[in-house]
């Protein structure tokens, strides 16, 4: 506007005026930019706190994004899952921006990170070693527990044996005479029963 007139607080000269460029505001003679200036974030004179830092006019700690003017999380947040408006479905967790099942997955088993060491894997949350499920909260196998025989839902009766996920009467079944797996031959004349697991 006029001979040794300079600009200051990044402002530019136009058409004779001091003036801040397009994209930028008039913060009191500084020129900012409200979307990353963690002095003047989202309008002029609000200061982000220590470890904050201007993510399109919005503060927010550091290592989250701005969703939608919500600060987020995507390593963690269901919603924004490893992005903005990524959502994990029903049942699913977001472990370091992945949308993970906890109940099988062997590297998330239970709780995100918690990793399952071969050969153990993942069975509804819980690292069991291979050929056994979770059961209230304990590994078990289902072919021989007399707790859980078959399922985990599944009690065998007071002097039934757990013989291959069933419950049997070792005393008297003809299939698992005595112990699990011998079997009366009852192809023979008279045909051999089970007594007493003889």
């Amino acid at each position: 506007g006029a001979c040794d007139q300079a600009c200051e607080g990044g402002m530019a000269c136009i058409n004779g005026t001091c003036g801040c460029p397009a994209g930028l505001s008039d913060c009191d003679g500084y020129c900012a930019d409200l979307t990353s200036d963690a002095q003047n974030c989202g309008r002029c004179g609000l200061v982000c706190d220590a470890g904050e830092e201007c993510l399109n006019g919005v503060c927010c700690a550091k290592g989250e994004i701005n969703c939608s003017g919500v600060c987020v999380n995507t390593a963690t947040d269901e919603s924004n899952c490893g992005g903005c408006g990524i959502v994990c479905g029903a049942g699913l967790t977001c472990c370091n921006g992945s949308c993970v099942d906890t109940n099988s997955s062997a590297q998330h088993c239970g709780t995100c990170n918690s990793v399952c060491v071969w050969p153990n894997a993942c069975s509804k949350g819980l690292c069991c070693a291979q050929g056994k499920v979770n059961c209230s909260g304990e590994c078990v196998d289902l072919k021989t527990d007399e707790r859980y025989c078959g399922s985990c839902d599944n009690k065998c009766a007071d002097g039934q044996t757990c013989c291959s996920g069933v419950c049997a009467n070792t005393q008297l079944d003809n299939a698992n005479c005595g112990t699990c797996g011998v079997a009366c031959d009852t192809s023979k004349t008279g045909n051999q029963l089970c007594c007493q697991g003889i």
